[in-house]
Protein backbone atom coordinates (compact mmCIF):
# COMPACT_ATOMS: atom_id res chain seq x y z
CA UNK A 1 0.00 0.00 0.00
CA UNK A 2 1.26 3.35 -0.75
CA UNK A 3 0.15 6.34 0.78
CA UNK A 4 1.51 9.90 0.71
CA UNK A 5 0.92 13.85 0.47
CA UNK A 6 2.27 16.56 -0.56
CA UNK A 7 2.19 20.53 -0.51
CA UNK A 8 3.91 23.21 -2.65
CA UNK A 9 5.22 26.16 -1.27
CA UNK A 10 2.71 28.93 -1.78
CA UNK A 11 2.94 30.73 -5.16
CA UNK A 12 4.23 27.06 -7.14
CA UNK A 13 1.08 26.82 -8.20
CA UNK A 14 -0.40 29.95 -10.93
CA UNK A 15 -4.17 29.03 -10.24
CA UNK A 16 -3.73 27.52 -6.66
CA UNK A 17 -1.42 28.54 -3.85
CA UNK A 18 -1.01 25.60 -1.48
CA UNK A 19 -1.89 22.81 -3.43
CA UNK A 20 -0.20 20.56 -5.85
CA UNK A 21 0.48 16.41 -6.98
CA UNK A 22 2.63 13.64 -6.31
CA UNK A 23 3.24 11.45 -9.37
CA UNK A 24 3.89 8.10 -8.48
CA UNK A 25 5.22 4.56 -11.04
CA UNK A 26 4.10 1.46 -9.11
CA UNK A 27 5.61 -1.03 -11.16
CA UNK A 28 3.14 -4.03 -12.10
CA UNK A 29 3.24 -6.92 -9.39
CA UNK A 30 4.23 -10.23 -10.11
CA UNK A 31 1.74 -11.46 -7.26
CA UNK A 32 -1.61 -9.63 -8.47
CA UNK A 33 -4.09 -9.39 -7.70
CA UNK A 34 -4.08 -7.53 -4.32
CA UNK A 35 -7.01 -6.10 -2.33
CA UNK A 36 -8.31 -3.14 -0.71
CA UNK A 37 -6.91 -2.46 3.06
CA UNK A 38 -8.74 0.28 3.50
CA UNK A 39 -10.81 0.33 6.71
CA UNK A 40 -14.83 -1.01 5.37
CA UNK A 41 -13.60 -2.09 1.93
CA UNK A 42 -11.73 -5.54 2.09
CA UNK A 43 -12.42 -5.94 -1.78
CA UNK A 44 -10.38 -6.18 -4.91
CA UNK A 45 -10.07 -3.50 -7.68
CA UNK A 46 -9.33 -3.32 -11.62
CA UNK A 47 -8.27 -0.27 -13.61
CA UNK A 48 -10.37 0.63 -17.29
CA UNK A 49 -9.22 3.96 -18.52
CA UNK A 50 -9.01 6.52 -15.19
CA UNK A 51 -11.51 4.16 -13.34
CA UNK A 52 -11.45 1.74 -10.74
CA UNK A 53 -14.24 -1.06 -10.43
CA UNK A 54 -15.22 -3.51 -7.92
CA UNK A 55 -13.74 -7.20 -9.29
CA UNK A 56 -16.44 -9.68 -9.90
CA UNK A 57 -15.66 -13.17 -8.43
CA UNK A 58 -14.98 -14.23 -12.05
CA UNK A 59 -12.22 -11.12 -12.20
CA UNK A 60 -10.71 -12.72 -9.53
CA UNK A 61 -10.40 -16.20 -10.10
CA UNK A 62 -9.19 -14.97 -13.42
CA UNK A 63 -6.32 -13.08 -11.82
CA UNK A 64 -5.33 -15.73 -9.45
CA UNK A 65 -5.07 -18.32 -11.94
CA UNK A 66 -2.51 -15.46 -14.16
CA UNK A 67 -0.47 -15.49 -10.59
CA UNK A 68 2.42 -17.71 -12.89
CA UNK A 69 5.11 -16.00 -14.60
CA UNK A 70 7.46 -16.36 -17.23
CA UNK A 71 11.05 -17.36 -15.75
CA UNK A 72 13.92 -16.23 -18.00
CA UNK A 73 17.51 -17.25 -17.70
CA UNK A 74 20.43 -16.35 -19.78
CA UNK A 75 23.03 -18.56 -20.06
CA UNK A 76 25.92 -20.41 -22.53
CA UNK A 77 24.17 -22.86 -24.15
CA UNK A 78 27.24 -24.34 -26.18
CA UNK A 79 30.59 -23.31 -26.78
CA UNK A 80 32.55 -23.75 -30.42
CA UNK A 81 36.05 -22.97 -31.67
CA UNK A 82 37.99 -22.10 -35.08
CA UNK A 83 41.47 -22.54 -35.95
CA UNK A 84 42.36 -19.21 -37.64
CA UNK A 85 45.64 -20.46 -38.09
CA UNK A 86 49.21 -19.62 -37.12
CA UNK A 87 51.62 -16.75 -38.39
CA UNK A 88 55.27 -17.33 -37.10
CA UNK A 89 55.46 -16.79 -34.08
CA UNK A 90 51.07 -17.64 -32.11
CA UNK A 91 48.25 -20.27 -33.25
CA UNK A 92 45.09 -18.14 -32.78
CA UNK A 93 41.91 -19.92 -32.09
CA UNK A 94 38.46 -18.10 -32.21
CA UNK A 95 36.35 -19.00 -29.04
CA UNK A 96 32.73 -18.82 -29.34
CA UNK A 97 30.46 -18.69 -26.57
CA UNK A 98 26.44 -19.43 -28.01
CA UNK A 99 24.23 -17.70 -25.56
CA UNK A 100 20.73 -18.65 -25.08
CA UNK A 101 17.58 -17.62 -23.36
CA UNK A 102 15.59 -20.51 -21.40
CA UNK A 103 12.14 -20.01 -19.62
CA UNK A 104 12.08 -21.82 -16.11
CA UNK A 105 8.50 -20.45 -15.37
CA UNK A 106 5.02 -22.01 -15.75
CA UNK A 107 4.08 -19.15 -18.77
CA UNK A 108 4.97 -18.88 -22.38
CA UNK A 109 6.96 -15.42 -22.47
CA UNK A 110 6.26 -13.33 -25.20
CA UNK A 111 8.52 -10.77 -27.20
CA UNK A 112 11.60 -11.52 -25.03
CA UNK A 113 14.49 -9.69 -25.33
CA UNK A 114 17.85 -9.24 -24.14
CA UNK A 115 19.78 -5.76 -23.54
CA UNK A 116 23.39 -5.81 -23.44
CA UNK A 117 24.67 -2.92 -20.83
CA UNK A 118 28.50 -3.41 -21.04
CA UNK A 119 30.83 -5.39 -22.40
CA UNK A 120 34.82 -6.06 -22.02
CA UNK A 121 36.64 -8.26 -24.33
CA UNK A 122 35.65 -9.97 -28.04
CA UNK A 123 32.81 -9.34 -29.67
CA UNK A 124 29.15 -9.83 -29.91
CA UNK A 125 27.00 -10.78 -32.96
CA UNK A 126 23.58 -12.13 -33.47
CA UNK A 127 22.82 -15.60 -33.25
CA UNK A 128 21.22 -17.93 -36.23
CA UNK A 129 18.21 -18.34 -36.86
CA UNK A 130 17.34 -14.57 -36.29
CA UNK A 131 14.37 -14.78 -34.06
CA UNK A 132 15.89 -11.97 -31.86
CA UNK A 133 16.67 -9.44 -34.20
CA UNK A 134 19.50 -6.81 -33.14
CA UNK A 135 18.36 -3.31 -32.59
CA UNK A 136 19.87 -0.58 -31.02
CA UNK A 137 17.64 1.65 -28.91
CA UNK A 138 19.12 4.37 -27.00
CA UNK A 139 22.72 4.15 -27.82
CA UNK A 140 22.39 0.11 -25.93
CA UNK A 141 22.37 -3.26 -28.45
CA UNK A 142 19.21 -5.06 -27.69
CA UNK A 143 18.11 -8.39 -28.93
CA UNK A 144 14.48 -8.24 -29.65
CA UNK A 145 11.80 -10.61 -30.38
CA UNK A 146 8.31 -9.48 -31.63
CA UNK A 147 4.81 -10.74 -30.73
CA UNK A 148 5.23 -13.60 -32.45
CA UNK A 149 8.40 -14.56 -30.84
CA UNK A 150 7.51 -17.25 -27.73
CA UNK A 151 9.79 -18.76 -25.35
CA UNK A 152 7.19 -21.97 -23.84
CA UNK A 153 8.28 -23.43 -20.93
CA UNK A 154 11.37 -25.75 -20.49
CA UNK A 155 12.53 -24.07 -23.97
CA UNK A 156 15.12 -22.13 -25.38
CA UNK A 157 16.03 -19.74 -28.34
CA UNK A 158 19.34 -18.48 -29.54
CA UNK A 159 20.62 -14.88 -28.33
CA UNK A 160 23.33 -13.79 -29.34
CA UNK A 161 27.25 -15.17 -29.86
CA UNK A 162 30.20 -13.57 -28.25
CA UNK A 163 33.62 -14.67 -29.73
CA UNK A 164 37.17 -13.81 -28.47
CA UNK A 165 40.62 -14.76 -29.23
CA UNK A 166 42.96 -16.94 -27.81
CA UNK A 167 46.58 -17.52 -28.79
CA UNK A 168 49.29 -20.14 -28.42
CA UNK A 169 52.86 -18.29 -28.17
CA UNK A 170 54.76 -21.81 -29.58
CA UNK A 171 58.55 -19.85 -28.42
CA UNK A 172 57.25 -19.77 -24.53
CA UNK A 173 54.28 -22.44 -25.35
CA UNK A 174 52.16 -20.03 -23.43
CA UNK A 175 48.24 -18.78 -23.72
CA UNK A 176 47.12 -15.57 -23.68
CA UNK A 177 43.94 -13.99 -24.37
CA UNK A 178 43.99 -11.98 -27.76
CA UNK A 179 45.24 -8.55 -27.79
CA UNK A 180 44.68 -7.63 -24.26
CA UNK A 181 47.10 -5.88 -22.57
CA UNK A 182 45.44 -5.83 -19.19
CA UNK A 183 46.59 -7.75 -16.88
CA UNK A 184 44.83 -10.09 -15.47
CA UNK A 185 42.98 -9.90 -19.21
CA UNK A 186 38.93 -9.50 -19.10
CA UNK A 187 35.72 -10.78 -20.21
CA UNK A 188 32.87 -9.55 -18.47
CA UNK A 189 29.38 -9.22 -20.05
CA UNK A 190 26.43 -6.96 -18.12
CA UNK A 191 22.90 -7.58 -19.50
CA UNK A 192 19.10 -6.78 -18.93
CA UNK A 193 16.43 -9.18 -19.74
CA UNK A 194 12.60 -9.96 -19.90
CA UNK A 195 8.97 -10.32 -21.94
CA UNK A 196 6.05 -8.58 -22.16
CA UNK A 197 4.36 -8.42 -18.72
CA UNK A 198 7.31 -9.42 -16.55
CA UNK A 199 9.78 -7.90 -14.71
CA UNK A 200 13.12 -7.18 -16.22
CA UNK A 201 16.52 -9.27 -14.72
CA UNK A 202 19.60 -8.27 -14.66
CA UNK A 203 22.77 -10.43 -14.94
CA UNK A 204 26.52 -10.46 -15.29
CA UNK A 205 29.20 -12.75 -16.76
CA UNK A 206 32.74 -12.06 -15.86
CA UNK A 207 35.39 -14.91 -16.72
CA UNK A 208 37.92 -12.27 -15.30
CA UNK A 209 41.69 -13.51 -14.66
CA UNK A 210 41.67 -17.22 -12.98
CA UNK A 211 38.06 -17.51 -14.21
CA UNK A 212 39.03 -16.89 -17.81
CA UNK A 213 41.99 -19.02 -17.57
CA UNK A 214 39.74 -21.96 -16.30
CA UNK A 215 37.46 -21.22 -19.04
CA UNK A 216 40.49 -21.78 -21.34
CA UNK A 217 41.88 -24.30 -19.86
CA UNK A 218 38.75 -26.09 -20.11
CA UNK A 219 38.85 -26.46 -24.05
CA UNK A 220 42.04 -26.80 -24.20
CA UNK A 221 42.26 -30.49 -25.21
CA UNK A 222 40.22 -29.37 -27.80
CA UNK A 223 42.88 -26.58 -28.78
CA UNK A 224 46.50 -27.76 -27.91
CA UNK A 225 48.35 -27.95 -30.62
CA UNK A 226 50.06 -31.30 -31.68
CA UNK A 227 53.55 -32.41 -32.83
CA UNK A 228 55.92 -29.61 -34.32
CA UNK A 229 55.32 -25.92 -34.83
CA UNK A 230 53.31 -25.60 -38.17
CA UNK A 231 55.05 -24.00 -41.10
CA UNK A 232 53.78 -20.22 -42.28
Amino acid sequence: MVAARCRLPDGEHPDKTGSGFLALWVERSERRPHRSEAKDDKRYYKRAGDSSFVMEHYDIEDAFNRVGVPDLQLFVARTTNEDRGFDGVRHTYRIGLHFSLQNNGSLSACAPFVRIDNFVGGEISQAAPLLLKRRTLGGQTVYQGDAAVFVHPGLEVDAFYLAFDVCYYWGTQTWHFGEQSTKPPKLVLDCSLGCQNAKIRTMRFDWSGFELGQLVQDLKPQLEPRGQRPRR
